[in-house]
């Protein structure tokens, strides 16, 4: 019998060459790519926009990044990415990157080969709801995946580093390859996203609360792992700050007000134990699945981490130095995502906690990994539960948004059906100028968490924003449509305290040059900051 090589169509032109690429893509990767496409296939099949894409889609805004304080950000969209408000690509690349990630970040938690409980455990590191705040933004949809994968990479060179720190001075290590790329790696994705600097120390210290079960075990190896751990922190951070001076100072873009936003010296100094409690009720809320976060009482999501932490607790052999240790590592893994509420006065947008599924992700991989078997399987069902919550809350959470925009784009059509009724010369459709006052909300029977974008109006967000609602007009075609200037503005309000609401037969009216559109009964953007 003939062999596959002596086949007449047999040819070297079909042989892989990339060897590689099997290593990188191997079978393991496309299952999880699968579980990710599960969790994400409503987003992956449906493009919709939320607040915020209207205004990248119509414009130029990578500057915004480098004011901002996401340096790394400008390049993608820049040159990677500059128009991020479009179906599938943004989402795919997000999982595609995360899948990547979890790779590495098995690896470097000593799996070479994922189990079921690997798999089944990484829905939350993937999909858990607090991913939507950041995702519903479609600009930070890709680079998001691509911060999570440089800090899983600063993690693995961690891990280097402190494998070799028995037979080495901690102050030789720093200056290590590995050190460097972690610290190179980890000031790229703060660059992307400052609070990716969480995604890093979250699993490094889950690495030190497994390492402390092991009888080579001492306080003073502890103490140089941290130490390590911070001097990794603190070079990326001086990385970071580094390029983020450099590309303000080539831009001509000082201002850092937006970032002093986010830093309440005064509230921690003069009222500390406020920011405490109101940092702990942060806490309380997303680790304990409260409804205001994930828009369903999330039952299952606390049993995840008390099935973990009951694991750690049971674990046999362990002195009272090892069990004090790893208390405290499991406290500083549940107050690290968080760091940011405590220095702004205890209050931080949900977008910012991108490490608390990594939280999860570990304690639910710990309880299935539980080596008594009654525990191992209570903390299976737990976490089967908690799937199922993961896709009810990301589902309604969508279904919100996707009403929105049903209500959004018919709204739009009739409004813009009045302005051109509204006009003296009929078919003049040609540079309209118009101005609209209040908001019209989007009434809705599904929840909305209010520091959530996704599932609001466009006509209704910052209580009725004249730019906001005529950019989104415009990526739906009606381009003929600009705003009259403030001060005309202004004059209008006179006007429009005489007119009716909205969809009241004079609630759009001509006056001089300008179409008065009234949505709501009271002043929108930017005379309601006033």
């Amino acid at each position: 019998m003939a062999r596959p090589d002596d086949s007449p169509v047999s040819t070297p032109l079909l042989r892989p060459t990339l060897l590689p690429l099997q290593r990188w893509l191997p079978r393991d990767l496309w299952i999880l790519l699968l579980i990710f496409c599960l969790f994400y296939c409503f987003r992956l099949g449906h493009f919709s926009i939320s607040i915020d894409d209207e205004f990248e889609a119509a414009g130029n805004y990578s500057n915004v990044w480098i004011l901002t304080g996401r340096w790394a950000g400008f390049f993608i969209d820049r040159y990677l990415l500059p128009q991020t408000t479009i179906p599938f690509l943004p989402i795919f690349l997000f999982g595609f990157f995360m899948c990547l990630a979890y790779r590495l970040l098995l690896r470097t938690f000593d799996v070479a080969k994922p189990g079921p409980v690997h798999y089944l455990a990484f829905p939350f590191f993937i999909a858990l709801p607090t991913w939507t705040y950041l995702t519903a933004f479609a600009a930070n949809i890709a680079s998001a995946g691509i911060g999570c994968l440089l800090a899983t990479v600063a993690l693995w060179r961690f891990r280097q580093c402190i494998d070799v720190l028995g037979g080495k001075a901690v102050w030789r290590v720093p200056s290590s390859p590995s050190a460097v790329t972690a610290m190179l790696s980890l000031a790229v994705a703060m660059g992307l996203y400052q609070s990716f600097l969480f995604c890093f120390v979250v699993p490094a210290l889950a690495l030190l609360l497994l390492a402390s079960a092991r009888e080579s075990f001492s306080w003073s190896l502890l103490r140089r792992q941290l130490l390590v751990m911070i001097v990794i922190v603190l070079g990326a951070a001086t990385f970071y700050l580094a390029a983020d001076s450099v590309l303000r100072a080539a831009y001509g873009l000082n201002d850092r007000a937006y970032l002093g936003h986010f830093i309440d010296w005064h509230a921690l100094l003069q009222t500390p134990w406020t920011v405490i409690a109101r940092t702990f009720g942060s806490m309380r809320t997303v680790y304990g699945g409260a409804q205001v976060v994930y828009g369903i009482s999330a039952i299952a999501f606390p049993l995840v981490l008390l099935s973990g932490l009951w694991t750690i607790a049971a674990l046999p052999g362990q002195n009272p130095g090892q069990r004090t240790a790893q208390l405290l590592l499991a406290a500083a893994m549940f107050a690290a995502p968080f760091t940011q509420h405590f220095l702004s006065g205890g209050g931080m947008p949900a977008r910012t906690l991108v490490a608390v599924p990594t939280v999860f992700w570990f304690y639910a991989l710990i309880g299935m990994s539980a080596r008594r078997f009654w525990l191992a399987a209570a903390s299976f069902v737990v976490v089967l539960v908690a799937m199922l919550q993961i896709l009810y809350s990301s589902t309604l959470l969508q279904t919100a948004n996707y009403f929105a925009r049903q209500q959004d784009q018919m709204l739009a059509e009739a409004v813009y059906a009045r302005i051109v009724a509204a006009q003296p010369v009929q078919g003049d459709t040609r540079n309209l100028v118009v101005d609209f006052f209040g908001a019209k909300k989007f009434e809705t029977i599904y929840p909305r968490p209010n520091s959530l974008s996704v599932g609001f109006s466009f006509f209704e967000w910052d209580g009725g924003n004249e730019g906001r609602m005529l950019a989104y007009m415009r990526l739906l075609g009606y381009t003929n449509l600009r705003a009259p200037s403030l001060e005309q503005r202004k004059q209008d309000l006179a006007i429009f305290q005489q007119m009716p609401v909205w969809p009241a037969r004079d609630s759009v009216r001509v006056a001089g040059d300008v179409t008065l559109i009234k949505l709501g009964p009271t002043p929108g953007y930017p005379f309601n900051t006033q």
